[in-house]
């Protein structure tokens, strides 16, 4: 018993599948956006939003065909670009890029005039494919170059090359269309040439699940940044620096290198918030992290493990860990910070360890700094002011007598 199938594939069955696909597409993108409503920037609802307009201009393009009417392509055509310029927007918006399209917009009137002049000036078929390939070309030309440079840690992964290759042959598709057109190799009477309706359909299906992967691809490296990195000062946070020197431990012992870790205390930091407030702290730790990156050699790790504690795991230039900590020396005399009117003045101390010689991974070297952080705190401690018969010794400065002399009431005058 033998069972045959014959499906035939003709242009009307591809649109319909088409136009079922980008409906679909956008169904998945729309449920990802209210899954993702979290997300504040707008990027997967602009997503979803092109993808409506795509399954709409995909719906127009098949009334043309099967009723033969021009409105309909008329109508396709900016509906085709504004939905490729909403995903400009929104792969920028993934990216943490501003979406600004600027005189791109004009592409929207432009498709309209041009099916409007095609419609009532120049009727021949092979208008729409030249209007087609001339209005959505540059936009897939940006949304190449987009993708290619909105990476994520650097990396080329393998969903934005998916979505660079649909978008690609989309693109070769409507460049063999239009000059198939123009040569006078193309079928044009209706429903009109076969590519035309495959790439459409291959288009309509690949590309929302492209940027579906894409954008939780994204989403999720956006997590994993945020549980590594410390959102206050953008520094590697406890687990971020022990995964970073899990990596760099490794990396020194096939090399065979040695690896120094220094961790940074400031001094009297509850001081900061209890005198200036908690936003002055904030601004202090802010300034302290940044003076740290800049001092910090290349290709080291800078973290915030604690409170008021950093740290900094750089590769040694010898055995000695003394050239470090000369360079560091600016750190440990003072970071001034502004807030306000307020002038603060942040004191480090600081305590090194070295890979080998004060332990063999992450957590013996960070013991063996700590400890040597206090001893050199304990060492250039300030013995407390004495006490008169159980009462502070206060020194008032001169401002604050002039500022409490203006504060009294004065006398009135006879």
């Amino acid at each position: 018993m033998s069972f045959a199938v014959n499906l035939q594939l003709d242009p009307f069955t591809l649109a319909v599948f088409a136009v079922a696909c980008a409906c679909l597409g956008w169904g998945a993108l729309q449920l990802h956006a209210m899954e993702s409503r979290h997300e504040r920037d707008g990027a997967l609802p602009t997503l979803a939003w092109g993808m409506a307009l795509q399954a709409l201009a995909s719906a127009l393009l098949l009334a043309a065909g099967l009723w033969r009417q021009p409105w309909c392509t008329v109508l396709a055509l900016p509906l085709f670009a504004t939905a490729l310029l909403l995903w400009l927007a929104g792969v920028r918006r993934i990216s943490r890029r501003a979406p600004r399209l600027d005189w791109l917009a004009l592409l929207v009137p432009l498709a309209l005039l041009a099916g409007l002049a095609h419609a009532l000036l120049f009727p021949e078929p092979h208008w729409d494919l030249l209007i087609a390939a001339a209005t959505q070309l540059l936009p897939i030309v940006l949304l190449i170059r987009e993708l290619r440079l909105g990476r994520v840690a650097g990396e080329m992964n393998v969903v934005r090359r998916a979505t660079i290759v649909v978008l690609a042959l989309h693109g070769l598709a409507q460049l063999l269309l239009a000059g198939g057109a123009l040569a006078g190799q193309l079928p044009l009477a209706p429903p009109g040439p076969l590519l035309l309706w495959l790439d459409l359909l291959v288009f309509n299906v690949c590309l929302p699940l492209c940027l579906l992967l894409l954008s939780a691809n994204l989403l999720r490296a956006r997590l994993g940044s945020l549980v590594r990195h410390d959102a206050l000062t953008g520094l590697f946070n406890r687990r971020g620096m022990e995964e970073a020197a899990q990596r760099d431990i490794r990396r020194a012992r096939k090399r065979e290198v040695r690896l120094g870790l220094v961790v940074f205390g400031l001094e009297r930091f509850r001081m900061v918030n209890e005198h200036y407030g908690f936003a002055a702290g904030d601004a202090a730790l802010r300034a302290f992290a940044h003076e740290l990156k800049a001092a910090a050699p290349a290709g080291s790790c800078t973290g915030r493990i604690g409170g008021e504690e950093f740290c900094l795991l750089v590769e040694l230039d010898g055995a000695s860990i003394a050239p470090l900590l000369s360079r560091l020396d600016p750190l440990l005399s003072g970071v001034d910070v502004e807030f306000g009117d307020a002038a603060i003045r942040l004191q480090a101390t600081l305590g090194s360890a070295v890979l080998g010689s004060d332990g063999d991974d992450f957590d013996q070297l960070l013991q063996t700094a700590r400890e040597r952080l206090a001893e050199r705190r304990k060492r250039n401690s300030v013995p407390p002011p004495p006490r008169d018969g159980g009462r502070d010794n206060y020194t008032v400065s001169e401002a604050t007598i002039n500022q409490l002399q203006l504060a009294m009431p004065r006398p009135a005058l006879p």
